[in-house]
């Protein structure tokens, strides 16, 4: 189990180091994935991601590097500078730093 740990830690710090372009991730659980034939990184659990001021949490997050876009599931807050929004589900447009968010929004 210590291994298994150990493991998951330097899996989480070569993610962070390999794609971080500014962008700080922390999550239960992270893998990278192919889906459709494009490389995805899923984060699951407790997901905590940081970029200056913007804070994005939720329970999932996909990032679509190629798309440059990350897609976030379930019991979302985005906090950037005095803005809070809550939401089920947001596409953050990582190149244009924008975001829609969609299913129970309350900006």
């Amino acid at each position: 189990m210590f291994m298994y740990k150990k493991l998951y830690i330097l899996g989480l710090l070569f993610l962070s180091v390999l794609y971080s372009e500014d962008w700080e991730y922390s999550a239960d659980a992270a893998e990278i994935k192919q889906i459709n034939r494009e490389q995805v990184k899923q984060f699951n659990g407790n997901v905590f991601i940081t970029k200056g001021s913007l804070e994005l949490k939720t329970k999932q997050a996909l990032q679509y590097p190629e798309r440059e876009q990350i897609h976030l599931y379930g019991d979302i807050q985005m906090i950037d500078n005095n803005t809070a929004v809550q939401c089920d589900q947001l596409v953050y447009h990582t190149s244009k730093n924008y975001s829609v968010a969609y299913n129970d929004v309350i900006v």
